[in-house]
């Protein structure tokens, strides 16, 4: 049964009940400001027959070109009551983008204050300046304004960024304002006890939510101002001394405050979390599991926390409450169920429901609708769809472009965005805009701009990709200082990077996926570029050219961040020996990813070679080092692409063949590897707890590490094995069974037993893959036996071989024995038809402590690939912080 609301009513009516029950409480307090419930409705009523003298009926729109104070929540409210809609003006924002709103709206007021009137756009409409205007009408009628507004009536239009470059007015009724803050309510039971911190910007509807979901229940509204937003540790002493009970903020302030936190000592920081929070609202897009679990581990307080979803479009969707435990496998947190009302479906690309499980794209109905888009008929009509499931005339849909999918207990859990529409710092920006600002510079002819993660805050930066016309020259200050007068901070690309021409589709469309990755370091010094200053640097240079592909970076540019990836290097490795004379080995590379650093390592008259299988991919932090062992190529290259997931204090080595060369891999048994591998791990780290982490291949000889650790005495605290099969482990139990029963080769039993199981189809696919994959190792294998016969010495880009067949025979020939410990065990989604398998993949026999499972998508051989990793990344973070927590290594 639906809850009943009061959907007659408009939101500041609500407002006016409230006041009749709490008159004399204290209402809002700004700075040094404090106005009663009482208070606030009077000069709310004073400025309502004000407007309603110079004409202001429904459907009037006024502007608000205002400060964060009391006078702006004045000035909604008398608006309101007047039956007007507000359009509010951020006095930060660009005159270009100002007037772009005022000339839209048309505007005949414009309510303001005294020290901004000068700084309006040049435009025509009567201003009143509230600071000192309200002495005008003082004596206009404080009784309660009788309002002829209806509940379709327009309450705001707020404006958001357009993918044509021009921002776009969403127009809001009182209606789906009102059914908001109250279904809202029924989650998070406001009362007058309550102490609400209002820091939202008044141009986003997140700011109207922090206002009367407090008034309409007589709760307490404290408004931090600029400054104090801006200071992460002035906020929290605000919410202590206020005794703040409810935060409601977007996600990227929670990350400025949680870094403000760790830069402070312990007891600064224990003052600074004693608060009386009881509720911690999350808005500003998908909420990730791990930036939840970092705030519940520091807010130690019993404040609940909700995440809240919606659009401007939507103003309120839906909102979970998030649990104590939430299930660690789900990278965002779910968005909860709609509220009364509110109709959601998630629909496929033919506007067609989606099972439970499936992912579709999210349209809403309903109660929570904007109108449209001011004097944008045809966007209107093209993101409010007509309703495909009701029957009432003139029903619409919202396509929010969110994907999603239903979990089991009812919830939604959304998993991206199905265009190229992004949220920044909780803010939902339209790419095309940006991009249209920046080829109004004159010297731009092409520019592309996508999100990066490119800090460690883990927050989603912009990136604009940028082609300038031929002969012109536009250094990243130049274009800084043209976007600041044209585009709000939050629309500044973080990062510019020049490119001779943007990649394309074979189609001719940009191929974003192609778009090199950005180095914030690198991209600014790029004014600064310092060529090759002697020989060996040219021809390096020449080398890297040649290898990657690309023509213009610097001689202090890194490899890696140049695009460079572990087939590359090897290709690179290989470049130099050939044409310089010179060797060196993967790991070696990893001292010197730079030209300059590379050139003079080069140059000195030992040549350099690593005589160690310990490779360092990121020495900094305080963390116990994790150690990531090759797979069957022998590398640990594929590792790098965790380091954008995992914490920045998190010290990472990998463990790899020392050359890439059959006569320098030693070893080989599994059990020798494994205990040469802990001899060089122990120069890094002599005593445990030692956290280890293996893909493939890597996995079984990780498992080996451990049990040897664990039979020496020494603490393992994480080991993590990444899709790999147990040794000797067969699909079926029962097939061994059979191969003992019938004198078959097992490998014969086992596939007759999975083509059996299979319908016609898909026997056929089966027989298929496994006759590709034993053509492909025939080859490889025929191929290897006549260079190892006839040349003796593979070439430097097929050495790998070597060592992919010589890891081959020890894991063929090693017999495991059970570890006394636990295993944390990450498992590809994806397998070959009729490729079945236990829930372990055989560990469960060999981890005596037993084995906890988190599965990841992509195959064997893409998981540890783009976007898998990100997700092996996210939940490995939560293995490493679970142990480090329990081990107190913080």
């Amino acid at each position: 049964m639906k809850t009943e609301y009061k959907l007659s009513e408009s939101i500041h009516q609500l407002f006016e009940e409230q006041v009749k029950r709490s008159p004399n409480k204290i209402a809002l307090i700004c700075g040094e400001q404090t106005l009663t419930y009482r208070e606030l409705n009077t000069r709310a009523n004073q400025l309502a027959h004000h407007l309603q003298a110079q004409g202001v009926e429904p459907e009037k729109l006024i502007a608000l070109y205002m400060e964060r104070s009391v006078e702006i929540v004045i000035s909604i409210l008398g608006i309101l009551k007047a039956g007007g809609a507000y359009v509010p003006l951020d006095p930060r924002y660009p005159k270009e983008r100002l007037s772009t709103i005022l000339e839209d709206t048309q505007v005949s007021i414009i309510l303001t204050q005294m020290k901004l009137k000068k700084e309006l756009p040049p435009y025509q409409a009567s201003v009143v300046c509230m600071d000192i205007g309200l002495e005008e009408f003082i004596s206009e009628n404080q009784e309660t304004f009788v309002s002829q507004v209806k509940p379709q009536n327009l309450a705001y239009v707020m404006y958001t960024s357009g993918s044509t470059g021009k921002p776009k007015g969403v127009e809001m009724p009182h209606i789906s304002i009102s059914n908001y803050v109250q279904s809202l309510n029924q989650i998070l039971q406001i009362d007058a006890k309550d102490i609400y911190l209002h820091t939202a910007s008044f141009s986003f509807s997140s700011s109207l939510r922090q206002l009367m979901l407090p008034l309409t229940q007589g709760a307490k509204i404290v408004m931090a101002t600029q400054e104090q937003i801006k200071n992460p540790l002035t906020l929290l002493k605000l919410i202590k001394q206020q005794g703040v009970t409810i935060f409601d903020t977007v996600q990227s302030v929670w990350r400025y405050l949680l870094q403000a936190l760790e830069e402070v000592d312990d007891f600064t920081r224990e003052q600074l979390l004693e608060s009386q929070l009881r509720l911690l609202l999350f808005s500003g897009g998908l909420l990730p599991n791990e930036l939840f679990r970092k705030v519940r581990s520091t807010v130690k307080s019993k404040a609940r926390i909700v995440n809240i979803y919606g659009q401007t479009e939507t103003i309120g969707v839906c909102a979970y409450p998030i649990p104590n435990q939430v299930d660690q496998e789900l990278v965002y947190l779910p968005i909860g169920r709609p509220y009364p009302y509110v109709e959601l479906y998630l629909l496929n690309e033919n506007l067609q429901p989606v099972s439970v499980g499936e992912v579709g794209e999210i349209h809403i109905a309903g109660a929570s609708l904007a109108r449209g888009y001011l004097n944008r008929p045809a966007l209107t009509q093209e993101k409010f769809i007509p309703h495909p499931f009701s029957q009432k005339p003139g029903a619409r849909l919202y396509k929010t472009g969110d994907l999603a999918r239903y979990l089991p207990d009812g919830n939604l859990e959304c998993v991206g965005r199905a265009d190229f529409q992004v949220k920044i710092r909780g803010i939902r920006i339209e790419l095309g805009e940006i991009e249209s600002t920046i080829l109004a510079n004159p010297t731009v002819r092409e520019v592309v701009v996508v999100t990066r993660k490119i800090d460690i805050s883990g927050e989603p930066s912009l990136v604009a990709y940028i082609v300038l016309k031929a002969g012109r020259k536009l250094t990243n200050k130049e274009l800084r200082i043209f976007l600041k007068d044209k585009l709000p901070d939050y629309m500044i690309p973080a990062t510019f990077v020049m490119l001779e021409a943007l990649p394309l589709t074979p189609n001719g469309k940009i191929d974003r996926a192609a778009l090199p990755a950005p180095d914030s370091v690198r991209q600014e010094s790029k004014d600064t570029y310092v060529s090759p200053r002697n020989e060996l640097e040219l021809r390096l240079k020449q080398i890297w050219q040649r290898v990657l592909g690309i023509k213009y970076f610097g001689v202090k540019d890194n490899f890696f961040e140049l695009g460079g990836n572990s087939l590359l290097l090897v290709r690179l490795i290989s470049e130099i020996e050939n044409s310089l004379g010179k060797k060196m080995t993967v790991a070696n590379f990893f001292e010197a990813q730079t030209i300059e650093q590379l050139a003079s390592v080069l140059s000195q008259e030992d040549n350099f070679v690593a005589q160690s299988s310990l490779v360092p991919i990121q020495t900094t932090g305080r963390k116990a080092p994790l150690f990531c062992i090759h797979a069957l190529w022998g590398n640990v290259l594929f590792y790098r692409g965790l380091l954008p997931y995992l914490e920045p204090d998190q010290p990472v080595y990998g463990l790899q063949v020392q050359e890439l060369d059959i006569k320098k891999v030693g070893s080989t048994s599994i059990t020798e590897i494994a205990a040469n591998y802990i001899q060089e791990i122990k120069k890094i780290q002599p005593n445990g707890p030692y956290f280890l982490v293996g893909h493939s291949l890597g996995g079984v000889i990780a498992f080996e590490m451990a049990r040897q650790l664990y039979a020496q005495g020494n603490k393992i605290a994480l080991l993590a094995i990444i899709d790999t099969l147990a040794p000797n482990y067969h699909n079926y139990n029962s097939i061994s069974q059979l191969s003992k029963t019938f004198p078959l080769n097992k490998k014969i039993v086992l596939h007759l037993f999975q083509i059996l199981r299979l319908n016609l189809k898909d026997k056929f696919t089966y027989i298929g893959q496994r006759l590709e994959w034993h053509l492909t190792a025939g080859k490889l294998s025929i191929f290897y036996k006549f260079y190892i016969r006839y040349i003796k010495r593979l070439p430097q880009e097929l050495r790998l071989l070597d060592v992919a067949f010589t890891m081959n025979k020890a894991r063929k020939s090693y017999i495991a024995s059970v570890y006394p410990g636990k295993l944390s065990l990450f498992i590809a989604s994806q397998r070959s038809v009729g490729f079945e398998l236990d829930d372990t993949l055989g560990w469960s026999q060999l981890a005596a402590d037993g084995v906890e499972i988190y599965h990841c998508p992509g195959k064997h051989t893409t998981i540890m690939q783009e976007p898998n990793i990100r997700v092996v990344a996210e939940k490995l973070n939560i293995c490493l912080q679970q142990r480090q927590t329990e081990l107190d290594v913080y």
